[in-house]
């Protein structure tokens, strides 16, 4: 049995994050959600609790490009899921009329920032999302000590189900491994 990696949203919430990223055509915007993490015979499903909207000035620098979090709102965040035992997904927008992938410059940021975010949440996975103009692409870091991510198969809100673009993951595989997939 193949296992999936799944995200599920209370009904509603999906949109609202989503319409958040989606509000800037100059800026890429930013949102983290807080998690339960379920491990079942068929996989992964973390279980959306709650949101975190990223607000301007928890921005260091913010452009169409990228962005960094202060120092203070990256601490906040890590803070409220130790408290509340959930794992951390991170969400940013690309603006643009262009396909849902993580950029080279994501990449990077994935290098330092998943290790120790996953070292400060005591081992508990991390979800990185990419949002779009009409598409999204997400990956997941869930064994321990994984370097590598594997692709979040399927998000629900309510009775909405979607798939993001797994381009990602090739890209991934391509950076890191050298490896035409």
């Amino acid at each position: 049995m193949t296992s999936r990696t799944t995200v599920v949203f209370p009904t509603g919430l999906q949109e609202a994050v989503w319409m958040h990223l989606r509000s800037n055509r100059e800026d890429e915007e930013a949102a983290f959600l807080f998690a339960d993490v379920q491990t079942t015979s068929r996989g992964t499903v973390f279980h959306v609790r709650g949101w975190y909207r990223v607000e301007p000035h928890d921005f260091t620098a913010r452009g169409i490009d990228g962005i960094e979090l202060s120092d203070a709102c990256r601490a906040a965040l890590m803070k409220r899921a130790h408290d509340e035992g959930r794992a951390l997904l991170e969400c940013h927008s690309h603006p643009g009329p262009r396909q849902a992938i993580f950029s080279l410059f994501d990449f990077e940021g994935f290098e330092e920032f998943v290790p120790h975010v996953r070292w400060r949440l005591q081992g508990r996975p991390y979800v990185a999302f990419v949002i779009a103009d009409t598409t999204f692409d997400a990956l997941a870091w869930i064994e321990p000590g994984a370097k590598d991510p594997v692709a979040v198969d399927a998000i629900t809100d309510g009775d909405q189900l979607s798939y993001p673009t797994r381009r990602s993951l090739t890209r991934w595989k391509e950076v890191h491994h050298g490896q035409a997939v």
